[in-house]
């Protein structure tokens, strides 16, 4: 399927030297993510630290997003999961207007979100915040597409699915 961006004139387009992107304007650059984004993952908490440190209800805390919280038909984060991390910790934190994308297990690149608050994160997923002058949310909209689905699943090795940042 080839698609054709209507409102530019062919000179103002160059091709981009990837098969399925086809042709991009003359001013856009071809990059990695890891270039425009900070890439990071988060923190595993075991069964028994959840139910001795981080079960009960705190007056400041941040809340702890897992996988099992990202929906993977709605890409909706339940952030209500009875997990309280203290504000002083030593978790990586995830950013409002960054999102979430799972990279290890049977979820991994299937499970993405967009993330509205500043939480703590497991391991398995990696957050995703782009750096200046590139937008969070068209990226976010890239990494729901077909294209980059495939890319994904074809960088995924190990009996357990997965793929480094």
């Amino acid at each position: 399927m080839t698609y054709e961006i209507k409102y530019r004139d062919k000179e103002e387009m160059k091709d981009s030297g990837i098969e399925w992107i086809n042709e991009i304007p003359y001013n856009w650059e071809i990059k990695k993510v890891k270039h425009t984004s900070k890439l990071i993952t988060g923190d595993s908490i075991s069964a028994s630290d959840k139910d001795q440190y981080y079960s009960e209800e705190l007056n400041d805390y941040y809340q702890y997003v897992g996988t099992k919280d990202i929906d993977v038909n709605t890409n909706q984060i339940d952030y209500n999961n009875d997990l309280y991390i203290p504000l002083k910790n030593s978790f990586n934190i995830a950013n409002p207007n960054t999102f979430f994308i799972c990279i290890e297990g049977g979820s991994a690149g299937r499970k993405i979100a967009y993330n509205n608050s500043k939480v703590c994160y497991v391991n398995k997923l990696c957050n995703i915040e782009t750096k200046k002058g590139y937008s969070n949310k068209l990226l976010y909209y890239i990494f729901q597409s077909k294209e980059f689905t495939t890319q994904f699943n074809i960088k995924t090795t190990g009996i357990i699915p997965g793929i480094s940042t």
